[in-house]
């Protein structure tokens, strides 16, 4: 059996969908009949249910974590979206369909946010870091000694 047969199929559909591209996604979203675009946002509902429920210790640090490692959200969020766009007036009439839009609503902010968050923490890192990059290297290139720290002043006293 191929490595494609051995996967979950929601596993399956999401890795098609990361194969779309944003010159093509738009064509093949807005192709789909209504019954199917439903079928496409089940899967990528329980693909995002798939996501939240990766094990994590302290929550969204670890599951960002892993998220990021796993899986691409962007182009599961897109097709999600444009989905919904094309079809909303069908989704609009369609009572069922409704507990399906909030409850994605609903993963995609929470998934979005925790990758937010995890972009956010990392530009502040490497913003730390550059800050001390060129702080040192302005004081090797001026010939100075490193300046002892504020903390190992005061243990001298």
């Amino acid at each position: 059996m191929s490595p494609e047969g051995a996967k979950h199929p929601v596993a399956r559909a999401v890795a098609y969908i990361n194969t779309l591209n944003a010159s093509n996604i738009y064509e093949v979203i807005l192709a789909l009949p209504f019954s199917h675009a439903l079928l496409l946002l089940r899967v990528v509902a329980r693909f995002f249910d798939a996501v939240a429920a990766l094990p994590g210790g302290d929550g969204a640090a670890l599951r960002a974590k892993a998220l990021s490692a796993a899986a691409t959200l962007e182009t599961p969020c897109q097709a999600a979206l444009i989905a919904a766009y094309v079809h909303h007036s069908e989704f609009a009439a369609t009572s069922s369909a409704r507990p399906l839009l909030l409850r994605l609503r609903l993963q995609m902010r929470s998934l979005l946010q925790a990758e937010k968050d995890r972009i956010g923490l990392s530009l502040a890192g490497f913003g730390h870091l550059q800050r001390t990059l060129k702080r040192t290297s302005r004081e090797v290139l001026a010939g100075a000694p490193p300046k002892p720290k504020a903390a190992a002043k005061k243990r001298r006293k």
